[in-house]
């Protein structure tokens, strides 16, 4: 499509605030136009009949990656087909899982085709936690009580992991060739945990395991106050690294209220974007949005600036959602100034939206698919030399990418996956 020029970092984005819901309206003459129905086509096209599992990526020069599931990214399809109302593709993937569980957590990677172990077979709390935060999704939009046996057993797997001084849980259950994850304690796999805990314990009926899932919450916030944001404005991404990444940001301004983060882990939602903004905003490759890690972790390795689609729409989410509990503050206190402030957030998720869909790709004229960063092969953070960026495809086009298609759906609905509400 023809290119309109405008300044990227400027507020051109319409939004009025009603009932507290905030309606984007964004210049799209320079982006696709964005279609929950074509998306919608990509993930069906792309999700076995056999398994049920869904491709993380396509169009790839990466032979390693094609045919691949990842975990995490399972969960966020599943919930993805529930917000199209496809009860049986949601239901296809957690029946996978449920099937597949034996007791010892989930590999990371499973191959869509035959359903066994796929590239990466460690086996981390972060994945897990997603696929029993989709499960009781199934069951909160559904009013169905399906998948709780799933995301129960998940929740008291969870809780055995090996616990810090804090009560922050061990990224995993044994050492592997990546590290010994029994003595890595990880913020965003932590943030990802407490998600399970505060979603099952009010739906869970055992005197017993509810008694369990708050000590855990209560463990996971001590860790994350005492450990993790006491150290802000470096917020790392685990107690004994100094390297930040904007996921933890994201997952915790969408897994805690803006009251609960001042009360809980002393930083308050203002902070954390301001934070966000000044480490990992950057404009490069056309567009502006975020970076995996911040400027000063990206010149350790001397990488240049990239933008993860991902995690950008999951900041755009956040700032969605901060903006509509700042209007419903506004609307309490008749306060103009609060309700500026709410305006000013969801004008900045409808920018990053904007700029998010300059780089969506259609696959034919009926499929729609988000990459999952600007760049193609390259390394994502320091401390990871294996973790790359996808390489390119046919005619040299970034790979698609399942978990930013995703994501860019959960702006659009408005859906938090760390909230859990019955029957939409």
């Amino acid at each position: 499509m023809p290119a309109k020029h405008f300044s990227r970092r400027t507020l051109f984005s319409a939004v009025f605030v009603a009932t507290a819901y905030f309606v984007i309206a964004v210049d799209t003459s320079s982006a696709q136009v964005y279609s929950k129905e074509k998306i919608y086509r990509y993930l069906k096209a792309q999700q076995n009949p056999q398994t049920g599992l869904v491709n993380s990526f396509t169009d790839t020069a990466d032979e390693m990656l094609l045919h691949q599931a990842s975990t995490y990214d399972q969960s966020l399809a599943a919930m993805t087909f529930l917000l199209n109302n496809d009860l049986e593709a949601a239901a296809s993937i957690l029946n996978f899982f449920h099937a597949k569980w034996t007791g010892v957590g989930f590999a990371n990677f499973y191959h869509t085709k035959t359903g066994d172990v796929g590239l990466e077979t460690t086996t981390h709390l972060g994945p897990n936690a997603w696929i029993a935060i989709a499960a009781l999704q199934y069951d909160a939009i559904t009013g169905r009580r399906r998948f709780y046996e799933l995301a129960c057993k998940i929740a008291l797997w969870i809780a055995q992991l090996p616990q810090d001084s804090a009560g922050g849980l061990a990224m995993g259950p044994w050492a592997d060739w990546g590290a010994n994850w029994r003595e890595i304690f990880s913020s965003e796999n932590n943030i990802s945990a407490f998600g399970v805990f505060a979603g099952i314990q009010p739906v869970t009926f055992d005197s017993g395991q509810k008694a369990v899932f708050d000590r855990k919450a209560a463990g996971i916030k001590a860790f994350l106050k005492q450990k993790i944001f006491a150290r802000k404005p470096r917020i790392p991404v685990g107690p004994d690294n100094a390297v930040m990444a904007s996921d933890v940001f994201a997952f915790a301004l969408l897994a805690f209220s803006p009251g609960d983060l001042e009360s809980v882990l002393g930083v308050s939602a203002q902070e954390m974007f301001t934070i966000l903004e000044e480490n990992f905003f950057v404009d490069t490759d056309d567009i502006v949005g975020y970076d995996f890690t911040d400027k000063v972790s990206r010149q350790s390795f001397e990488r240049q600036p990239m933008i993860s689609i991902e995690w950008s729409a999951m900041i755009a989410l956040a700032y969605l959602r901060v903006g509509n509990y700042f209007a419903q503050l506004a609307d309490l206190m008749n306060d103009q100034a609060v309700s500026q402030e709410a305006v000013t957030m969801s004008n900045k998720a409808a920018i990053i939206v904007q700029n998010l869909d300059q780089k969506a790709i259609m696959r034919g004229h009926q499929q729609m698919v988000y990459p999952y960063a600007t760049k193609a092969w390259e390394q994502v953070f320091p401390f990871a030399p294996w973790w790359r960026t996808p390489q390119r495809g046919e005619r040299g086009r970034l790979a698609g990418s399942l978990s930013g298609t995703c994501w860019r759906v959960f702006i659009e609905e408005q859906f938090n996956p760390f909230q859990f509400t019955r029957s939409r």
